[in-house]
């Protein structure tokens, strides 16, 4: 997981980039979704979840929005690389 504060369009925004493994209802986990989200500390800390799941094209749109506000994610799971 990796964070950053910038200011976009006049507002403090702290961006937050990376990958998250929850439990499904069954109680098992469901593997790593990568996801981006954003705090507003102007804005009593509000919180705003942009994007989040496990399909390709997510994990891309998060991977390159995440580039963008500096915070370059890796796509390879620690938990599962040799």
């Amino acid at each position: 997981m990796l964070a950053g504060e910038r200011t976009l369009s006049g507002r403090k925004e702290v961006v937050v980039c990376g990958f998250v493994n929850g439990k499904n209802p069954s109680g098992s986990y469901g593997g790593d979704q990568a996801f981006i989200a954003k705090i507003y500390p102007d804005s009593g800390s509000s919180f705003e979840l942009v994007a989040m799941g496990d399909a390709s094209e997510t994990r891309h749109i998060v991977g390159s929005t995440c580039s963008a506000a500096g915070l370059p994610i890796s796509e390879s799971n620690p938990k599962t690389s040799p």
